[in-house]
């Protein structure tokens, strides 16, 4: 009889002779499409790739109910070897300051029930929480990945107030190792010796590793190897191959998840997601949760900063040429934004105003102080000290700031329910950052029991002209997706 033979990572399958048919079908079955660029032909070509090694006859243990669907097909029978060593669970910890919701408890116990899975949840659905409860749970030696730095020393402070424990933190020039680990992604890249790439050029920040930490490569190294738990946060930010190379890394990983906030998963991230952390286990949608009252409703504006056709036959042919001249240079475009600021502030809105270069953000700042008297404004940005952004975000929340101008440091999982507007000032294609940025404004304030936050606004741009117009229609069919956001177009 053949022999499926399965750890925390691979399933080897074994037998004496097997139709080669039946070898092409798991093949085939486990196969998704990916795009690649040809620099001789100087196009991107399709092809089919699989996550079955046929020559080790082996694939993701993840991926299992693709093999056994084959394998019932064929009539194929076979005996399961299941060489994972499952560890003990810790006593359970207390949660502290949380009262789970209803959803969120169920998610914790599907999770717990199924030992791995990928768990979407809308931005303002507690993805923090849910993963502090998971932990709490089984309490067994973790590590929580996240993706910047600013998630790093928010979710620290959190999951100490939640746990009340100590929690390791490695990652900006930190490297303290305990049970529980918040580590950055890029971190625990280098440890490994491994190059992170994001899955997209505009989520990506790079982060420089302090000496200190790359001193204790070793150290982290065997906590990625050892490590009992992997809990992936915002999993759609790491390109298909850097997920993958670190998530094989960790042998010992008995319960495994992948965390987001995205709805839509392109096939490689499906199979890919699928075969390292498990199947999808929860799906909350941002309607979900405003149909709830967990979140207010948004209004969002699309507006057209050419309404004249102006830049509709422009000859530049470069992407970023346009970008810099009819995005970042263009003054009437800007002023518009600081119109819309203004009028923002007038409704008494905190406002958000996202930007994705550098560049951009200060010629917006130097309209706003230039056309908005009293505005009280800060721009977040990459070289931004940490101490710095975490002061800047502070006086957010206390509303002691009414604008914040930001690049792709303010879109990320962070926690700013003063926020109730935002104006996407940069454009962009990124199904991640146009969630992130909406939801930002989303969450109840100053809480869901105690909500005085009745609507958010939410400005965007229909861009005409080449490149810019295919981005503006991407943003709107992500808005789309949700029934419960509102798109107008006049504001």
């Amino acid at each position: 009889m053949a022999q499926l033979i399965v750890d925390n990572i691979w399933a080897h399958f074994k037998a004496d002779s097997i139709d080669k048919s039946v070898l092409k079908a798991i093949e085939e079955r486990m196969s998704y499409k990916i795009s690649e660029y040809n620099r001789w032909r100087r196009t991107y070509i399709d092809f089919d790739k699989s996550l079955y090694e046929r020559g080790d006859q082996k694939f993701p243990t993840g991926l299992y109910s693709l093999f056994d669907e084959v394998a019932r097909s064929f009539e194929l029978d076979y005996e399961i070897i299941d060489l994972r060593v499952k560890p003990e669970v810790g006593n359970t910890l207390t949660l502290y300051e949380k009262i789970l919701r209803e959803y969120q408890e169920e998610i914790v116990y599907d999770a717990v029930k199924n030992e791995r899975g990928v768990i979407k949840v809308a931005t303002g659905g507690g993805k923090t929480v849910i993963a502090a409860a998971i932990i709490a749970k089984l309490n067994v030696k973790t590590i929580f990945i996240v993706n910047s730095l600013d998630l790093l020393e928010q979710t620290h402070d959190e999951f100490t107030k939640m746990l009340k424990i100590d929690i390791g933190k490695i990652g900006g020039g930190y490297c303290d190792i305990q049970k529980i680990n918040i580590c950055t992604i890029q971190t625990l890249h280098s440890a490994l010796g491994l190059k992170y790439a994001a899955v997209d050029e505009d989520c990506y920040i790079e982060e420089k590793i302090a000496t200190k930490v790359l001193e204790r490569k070793s150290e982290i190294k065997k906590l990625i190897e050892t490590c009992e738990m992997v809990i992936n946060d915002e999993c759609h930010h790491s390109a298909a191959n850097s997920y993958v190379n670190m998530m094989k890394h960790a042998k010992r990983a008995h319960w495994k998840f992948a965390c987001s906030g995205t709805p839509y998963r392109l096939e490689s991230t499906d199979i890919l997601l699928d075969a390292f952390s498990g199947k999808l286990i929860a799906n909350v949608t941002a309607s979900f949760l405003i149909e709830r009252g967990f979140l207010v409703a948004p209004k969002i504006y699309f507006l057209d900063p050419n309404e004249l056709g102006k830049y509709k036959y422009i000859r530049d042919t470069s992407f970023h040429k346009i970008y810099q001249k009819w995005i970042v240079e263009n003054n009437n475009r800007n002023k518009l934004i600081s119109d819309c600021a203004n009028r923002l502030l007038e409704l008494n809105k905190t406002v958000l105003i996202t930007v994705t270069r550098i560049e951009h953000g200060q010629r917006i700042m130097d309209l706003l102080y230039e056309r908005i008297p009293g505005i009280k404004a800060a721009f977040i940005k990459g070289e931004v000290h940490k101490d710095e952004r975490k002061r800047l975000l502070n006086e957010i929340r206390e509303k002691k700031l009414n604008v914040l101008v930001g690049t792709s440091v303010a879109d990320e999982g962070l926690d700013l329910p003063a926020l109730d507007s935002a104006i996407m000032g940069g454009g962009g294609k990124s199904l991640i950052k146009s969630l992130q940025r909406v939801g930002r404004t989303l969450r109840p304030y100053p809480d869901a029991e105690h909500n005085i936050k009745k609507e958010a606004i939410i400005i965007d741009f229909w861009d005409h002209l080449r490149y810019l117009t295919g981005q503006s229609v991407k943003r709107m069919k992500i808005y789309s997706s949700e029934h419960l956001f509102q798109v107008l177009k006049h504001f």
